[in-house]
């Protein structure tokens, strides 16, 4: 087996998909999968289910997925040890992000190479639950994902927030019936359908706290796509509407949406990391901060009463 293999396999299992872990492995998916068939060979168990909306790891590969994070950090720690011997150390940030947020924190990280030509980043993206765990395990410096966290020995920083978009569904004839011209209002769409995504890059929780906050009920349709991409094609069949950032709308259809004072419906995006932060990732942090509208540092409670009649955030207890 080698590093490759390993590392490929770690990347099916936070992306849930053989074709994303490609993508971001840089590598074509028949070479990716054949790379994990035989490390799956070697090992001598299956690591993944393989079924046609997911891929989810097996008990084997739960028990197995481990040490082969260990393996990875321990080559980390080599060539670090090695370039540090040979004087010529560079500093390395580890970035982990939602997909959701993924334009804001590409551009910061060009800034921050721009600004350091010494600094080495690590980019990740992956799901919530698994930036939370690798950011626990000191294996990733900073994430970046949607939602207000509170986390014992984290700091954390509101850093953007982005309009949130409302994707009608189509008529039956392949019209969008009912398409507001300029702007959705949250009072003439909470009756309809929405299609919903798992809540594992933060769309979900998203768009069921700004149905809660408003006291709105949220209907959605039965079926789950597996990504926020599929929703606006989900929408074009007519299955139901969507809500997304706008970052990620292509809908010639889409419109803003607004409360109703007509100001945007946002969404509140936050970076968190451990205490004791590098100087890289502050300079990281505010690179973000200013790609876009100025935020206060989260734990204001002015900050977040501002916050709470606009975003679908509610404050965090103790804030």
């Amino acid at each position: 087996m080698n590093l490759n293999q390993l590392r490929y396999a770690v990347t099916v299992a936070e992306t849930g998909s053989f074709s994303r872990a490609a993508e971001l492995c840089l590598v074509t998916q028949p070479a990716l999968s054949k790379a994990v068939a035989q490390l799956e060979e070697q090992l001598g168990g299956r690591l993944f289910e393989r079924s046609y909306k997911r891929v989810d790891l097996t008990s084997f590969g739960r028990a197995i997925l481990p040490y082969v994070e260990r393996i990875l950090l321990v080559q980390d720690d080599l060539t670090r040890e090695a370039t540090t011997v040979l004087g010529q150390v560079r500093t390395t940030v580890r970035i982990g992000m939602s997909p959701l947020v993924g334009p804001r924190v590409l551009d910061a990280v060009s800034k921050l190479q721009e600004s350091d030509p010494e600094v080495e980043v690590v980019l990740s993206e992956a799901y919530i639950a698994d930036l939370h765990r690798r950011l626990a395990a000191d294996q990733l410096d900073v994430i970046v994902s949607p939602g207000a966290t509170k986390h014992s020995g984290w700091e954390r920083r509101l850093v953007y927030e982005e309009d949130l978009w409302f994707v009608p569904r189509a008529s039956p004839s392949g019209s969008k019936g009912g398409s507001p011209k300029t702007a959705a209002h949250m009072g003439d769409i909470c009756h309809e359908t929405f299609v919903m995504v798992p809540d594992t890059c933060g769309l979900a929780r998203v768009t069921r706290e700004l149905f809660q906050s408003r006291g709105l009920h949220l209907r959605t349709y039965p079926g789950e796509a597996l990504s926020f991409s599929v929703l606006e094609e989900w929408a074009a069949l007519g299955l139901g509407a969507a809500i997304l950032p706008e970052s990620k709308v292509s809908a010639g259809s889409a419109v803003p949406l607004v409360d109703e004072n007509e100001q945007p419906l946002v969404m509140a995006v936050e970076a968190l990391w451990r205490d004791a932060a590098s100087p890289y990732v502050q300079a990281f942090v505010g690179h973000v901060v200013t790609g876009g509208r100025a935020v206060s540092r989260i734990g204001s409670s002015s900050a977040w009463e501002t916050l709470r009649s606009r975003r679908v955030l509610s404050p965090p207890r103790g804030a």
